[in-house]
């Protein structure tokens, strides 16, 4: 059966285009126990042997790209606690030899492969959220703020919000990505918070209706 994990991508093939993905941390022994869980519990193991090259080419991207396993390893583990789970209907085994794992391992290390085990760790899953928060937020800079005049933390982050179609973001977690990707905090002038340099615009835009020309910033004025 197909496993949350590897749902991600076993109906397409184990190429993306940019994914987001990390490897496992900690020692080598914790590792190779991660891969032990995986390939007795959650790898995918097709309803037919048909699919077997590409749950084998999952399996081994996993091992290689996410657990860090070298071959020998990947090999060792495959045979011993995932073959047993390759049945037929009736029973039988149809396991994989060692040589075809070697095959696919090397396959793994291909460019564009990655492991589907990766993209979804939450910290990959945050790594992505926090690359999409930022490439909305370059267009929300673009599109609905002025330059000149000011506005506090709250204006920005609730236009902010409309923009993305309502879509929640924390006030710390969109002051700390302003400040990351463009080197600009809140100043306390008069004690209030407040950023400088520019304002909103009145209806702010959204991604599908963008601010007229006159009320948009300019290229110079986007600090991105």
């Amino acid at each position: 059966m197909k496993s949350l994990n590897d749902s991600v991508q076993t109906n397409e093939t184990v190429h993306r285009r940019n994914p987001t993905w990390v490897s496992a941390t900690g020692r080598t022994k914790t590792r190779i126990a991660k891969a032990k869980y995986y390939l007795n519990h959650t790898a995918w193991v097709p309803d037919t042997h048909l699919e077997g090259d590409k749950a084998m080419l999952v399996v081994c991207c996993n091992l290689r790209r996410y657990h860090k396993l070298c071959a020998e390893t990947t090999v060792n583990l495959i045979r011993e606690h995932y073959n047993p789970r390759c049945l037929t209907v009736d029973g039988s085994s149809w396991g994989w030899q060692d040589h075809d794992i070697h095959k696919k391992y090397r396959q793994a290390g291909k460019r564009g492969m990655y492991p589907t085990l990766g993209v979804v760790d939450p910290k990959a899953l945050a790594k992505a959220a926090k690359k999409e928060l930022i490439r909305q937020l370059k267009a929300f800079w673009k599109k609905s703020l002025i330059p000149g005049g000011c506005c506090t933390p709250a204006e920005f982050r609730n236009a902010f919000i409309r923009f993305r179609g309502g879509k929640e973001v924390t006030p710390n977690m969109l002051s700390r990505v302003i400040k990351e990707t463009t080197g600009i905090e809140p100043v306390r002038p008069f004690g209030k918070k407040i950023y400088r340099g520019f304002h909103i615009a009145v209806v702010a835009a959204t991604p599908e209706q963008p601010l007229m020309a006159e009320g948009q910033a300019s290229e110079r004025s986007c600090p991105f």
